[in-house]
């Protein structure tokens, strides 16, 4: 259907061509049987069922082709449906198809209008089971492929999985995948497609939320999403959960069963998200992207002073009164300053401590030469206190298979003056 799309998407008479020419192919498959080129479709194929005792298997690739790139058209989208419901929910329906099978980005069964459309069973990135295997790559699947070409299957993971298909596991992106293999480099091959555009569009959209849930999704964190009572209808979209729906069904995020939450999945969408904020129409989020990015360069040129200050403003702007003297508050703070490294650094906070989680670590997705950036998080007490804990406690041993070099970085926080301090050491392993 995109290529069909793509050849007559100036013709008002789409739908005609595209029967003119599926007519066209039966008859030159049945040339001893006598079809009139002025009988409708289900006609034509009941005709040759009727003649011949076979039934079709029709296999529609990207049938929502249409409604996606000419949705702007009313009359085409009713001729469309017209079409679809004179071949699928018509009394013979079951006499001329086997079987009949589609493929696009949204359930036909909930696509606005066609929601007559009830006799197809849906798999979506939602409810994928039982063919979730299908949707991507397996693990077993890459790191087969992995093995045979030489890539290293951690950093495949990192970059392309993280989609849950229940009892498939988890795939990958096997376009990406195979692209990195092709060109044995892990990089965001998704904004080379044409989506590029369109999740800006929607994301610019001002619904109240919007702003709020884009930056905790960057920071890593789940998103509780109503998903499953969203009707799947692009042009009908009025809230943040419709929106944070639909674009779960592109694939920009994994939905968890479990928590019904959605989720960033993995590194190149995070970075396609992160481009697209950068790019778009929401002054305040393409604010806070410039910002950490500044912050980010400042860090790693090891500028204390600023780094401080920065620290300041970004605690004054998104610390509610309620977290705002405590060291939950202040890792919340140093995960939302940095949001913007989220496109070159992978965050990180699994080493424990004998308080829990001490620091949050920023992993390079790429070999570039900078270093691990580790920061240390110290309330009521001094930054060169948090430098010594880092190397009391050893964790530049623990992060040793990530990079040969890390960047220590020490934060504390006054609560009186309610100021900052930061203190860096570069530490060569």
């Amino acid at each position: 259907m995109t290529d069909f799309t793509s050849k007559y998407h100036n013709r008002e008479d789409i739908i005609k061509l595209l029967i003119r020419e599926v007519k066209k192919d039966v008859r030159a498959a049945y040339p001893e049987l006598v079809l009139s080129p002025r009988a409708d479709l289900m006609n034509t194929l009941l005709t040759v069922t009727e003649h011949t005792g076979e039934q079709f298997i029709l296999i529609i690739d990207e049938w929502d082709a249409l409604c996606r790139e000419l949705d702007n058209k009313p009359q085409l989208m009713e001729d469309y449906v017209r079409l679809l419901r004179s071949l699928f929910k018509a009394g013979n329906t079951d006499r001329v198809f086997a079987a009949v099978y589609m493929t696009g980005i949204l359930p036909i069964k909930q696509y606005g209008t066609q929601s007559a459309l009830n006799n197809f069973q849906p798999y979506s990135m939602i409810n994928p089971d039982p063919i979730g295997g299908c949707f991507g790559f397996t693990k077993e699947e890459v790191k087969a492929l992995c093995q045979k070409y030489d890539m290293s299957y951690q950093e495949m993971e990192k970059w392309y999985d993280g989609y849950d298909m229940g009892a498939a596991g988890h795939i990958f992106n096997p376009t990406s995948v195979m692209l990195a293999i092709r060109k044995h480099r892990f990089d965001n091959y998704w904004s080379q497609t044409s989506s590029f555009e369109a999740i800006r569009n929607y994301i610019n959209m001002d619904f109240d939320g919007v702003k709020q849930t884009i930056e905790n999704l960057l920071i890593g964190n789940e998103e509780s999403v109503p998903v499953l009572n969203y009707g799947n209808d692009r042009n009908d979209i009025n809230s943040r959960d419709e929106l944070f729906a639909l674009l779960t069904h592109y694939g920009y995020f994994a939905y968890n069963n479990s928590t019904q939450a959605v989720r960033i999945p993995n590194q190149e969408v995070r970075a396609e998200l992160l481009q697209v904020v950068k790019t778009g129409n929401r002054p305040e989020l393409v604010r806070l992207i410039k910002d950490s990015d500044t912050l980010l360069e400042a860090t790693l040129a090891m500028d204390e002073e600023y780094v401080a200050e920065a620290l300041d403003t970004f605690h004054g702007q998104y610390a509610t009164p309620r977290f705002y003297n405590n060291e939950q508050a202040l890792r919340a703070l140093v995960r939302y300053a940095y949001i913007g490294a989220t496109g070159s650094f992978v965050p990180m906070e699994e080493l424990p401590t004998g308080k829990g989680f001490a620091y949050v670590a920023f992993i390079p997705v790429q070999p570039s030469g900078k270093p691990v950036i580790l920061v240390e998080l110290k309330y009521a007490d001094t930054a060169d206190t948090a430098i010594r804990q880092i190397k009391d406690r050893r964790y530049p041993e623990k992060l040793a298979p990530f990079t040969g070099n890390l960047l220590l970085v020490g934060i504390s926080y006054d609560r009186e003056t309610k100021k900052h301090s930061c203190k860096m050491e570069l530490f060569k392993g």
